[in-house]
């Protein structure tokens, strides 16, 4: 991956035809927003699994960055629920120097969900106190990690960021130069979005870095959308402003003439975005699996491919 050279832009490819699977070019992506049970996990594990499904077994690493470990310990990648205990050499690729400490294709592992998975640990906390005090401490991920991997071993990286600001999640944002936003249906959403531009995005473009918002995705949603509820807030917000809405994929897609149609009683009110579904939560609990190995037919499905085609594609 090319060093970060623009300014953070939105990409507008509304008028592109869809990217056949495999026919984009290499492509890293952070899910990140400084907001705790925004659902990143879930959105990036479904979405690497589609990407993994769409380009084929091997294509896609899955970095978790989280030092909470969520998907590491979450999810059944078939290690004895180990990979969090025992930790990684992340540290000694981070830390080292380029020609020093392990072969960075030597730290994923394989899972049965077709993609591979750079694991979390507890050492996550304390390496990121220690690679602050390094030179070039945000970019480290990307010279040492995602550049080598990118392209070569893998055509695409998903990275699932941590919560708070910090040099991990500074690491995230700069190794993948591209940005998926979870939005929750709540008044915190739009607050959580201007603290995760100034805090993230905002340093970067100060430095001519890229930060390309790829696209916001509502999720969580479950309530009616023809009264005043959260999630119609959310949903006409995203819509309407123009920071938003040519980032809107087209499953959370609403135009002006549809709301009037809805108000009006003459359009049956749409079900947009990802939905809060127990198919989706059960995967996870029940059997530490994506949705699409846990309920292929679910029709939440067609919204995390609709995700991995905007990733291979770069925008909506």
């Amino acid at each position: 991956m090319a060093p970060p050279t623009e300014s953070v832009s939105q990409t507008d490819s509304n008028d592109e035809a869809a990217a056949e699977p495999g026919s984009s070019e290499p492509r890293a992506v952070s899910f990140a927003f400084l907001k705790g049970g925004t659902s990143k996990t879930t959105l990036s594990i479904n979405t690497a699994r589609h990407l993994a499904e769409r380009n084929g077994e091997g294509s896609t690493l899955f970095i978790d960055l989280d030092p909470n470990g969520h998907a590491t310990r979450n999810y059944e990648f078939g290690y004895d629920n180990t990979l969090y205990k025992s930790g990684t050499d992340l540290d000694q690729v981070l830390l080292g120097t380029k020609d020093s400490g392990p072969d960075p294709a030597t730290l994923p592992v394989e899972t049965p969900f077709k993609f591979d998975l750079l694991p979390s640990s507890n050492e996550h906390e304390s390496l990121e106190k220690r690679i602050s005090s390094e030179a070039a401490a945000s970019s480290r991920l990307r010279t040492r990690l995602v550049d080598p991997l990118l392209g070569d071993e893998y055509d695409y990286i998903i990275i699932d960021q941590p919560s708070n600001s910090g040099m991990m999640n500074n690491n995230g944002v700069v190794a993948s130069g591209n940005i998926l936003m979870p939005m929750l249906p709540n008044g915190e959403t739009i607050e959580s979005y201007k603290r995760t531009r100034e805090r993230l995005i905002m340093p970067l473009e100060e430095r001519n870095m890229d930060a390309n918002i790829l696209a916001v995705i509502p999720n969580r949603l479950g309530a009616r959308i023809d009264q005043e509820t959260n999630d119609r807030v959310l949903l006409e917000a995203i819509n309407t402003n123009e920071r938003f809405k040519t980032l809107v994929p087209d499953f959370a897609r609403i135009t002006e003439e549809e709301w009037e149609k809805i108000d009006a009683g003459e359009m049956e009110p749409p079900k947009p975005g990802v939905r809060d579904t127990a198919a989706i939560t059960n995967g996870i609990e029940k059997e530490g699996v994506p949705l699409l190995d846990y309920a292929p037919e679910n029709d939440q499905n067609d919204h995390f491919d609709e995700i991995a085609a905007i990733i291979e594609r770069g925008g909506v």
